[in-house]
């Protein structure tokens, strides 16, 4: 064996080499190393080389692939129940982590998945391996969150003609998610249309609501 291959530890307790043959597992192999290799001022003899044969000795350590079963994600509403993501476990029976690219859009705990958000991020499954098995082949799926949908609907009002313009205009609204309410829209409610400025007796005054926007919710306005 070359002496360059070989590498000493900092500490000088370790000596490693890496190898680009294919070796059988589970094999006691011996290589021939030059004459003082290695050894010290008493001739001591250190794990796995022997100073009087020059010789190094080492078994393989037959080690296993191990494989993750992880699907492809279907798209989610935002407000979705939580889910699963895959196996919790590879087919060796070690731990899977599940990490999100963007963890504002999903939390993740073991193999389970609760939506935060809506929006689109990947989420990665890792399993490193460990000294009987290789890491394993990580695999990258994509979550897409859409938004849930919400209406907001101009309640019919009416009132006893005092020449007055009405402005107690309300609304209701249906689809939300998460024991949400208005407070979780963006914006201030208010109210357009014929309706916000008559004063005369009439019974097809209009009136519209508008002012709120919505990043985990898609608005449909209807009028009233």
């Amino acid at each position: 064996a070359d002496r360059a291959l070989f590498e000493l530890s900092t500490d000088k307790m370790t000596v490693s080499i890496t190898l680009t043959e294919d070796l059988t597992a589970n094999t006691a192999y011996g290589i021939g190393l030059g004459a003082g290799f290695v050894k010290d001022i008493f001739d001591n003899d250190f794990a796995g080389f022997k100073v009087a044969a020059n010789l190094w000795q080492f078994t393989t350590i037959n080690k296993v692939a191990q494989t993750i079963t992880y699907p492809e994600i279907t798209a989610k509403t935002y407000g979705a129940a939580a889910f699963t993501l895959g196996d919790a476990t590879t087919d060796k029976g070690l731990t899977i982590t599940y990490t999100a690219e963007d963890p504002m859009v999903v939390s993740i705990v073991g193999n389970q998945a609760n939506i935060l958000k809506a929006g689109e991020t990947k989420i990665t499954a890792t399993q490193n391996g460990n000294n009987s098995t290789f890491a394993a082949s990580a695999v990258e799926r994509t979550l897409t969150v859409n938004k849930a949908p919400l209406t907001i609907t101009a309640e019919n009002k009416s009132k006893i003609y005092d020449g007055q313009v009405h402005t107690d205009f309300t609304v209701a609204y249906t689809g939300f998610v998460k024991n949400e309410t208005a407070a979780a829209l963006t914006g201030t409610l208010a109210f357009e249309g014929t309706a916000t400025t008559a004063t005369n007796v009439g019974t097809d005054y209009i009136v519209t609501p508008k002012g709120f926007t919505s990043n985990n919710y898609n608005i449909t306005i209807k009028k009233g």
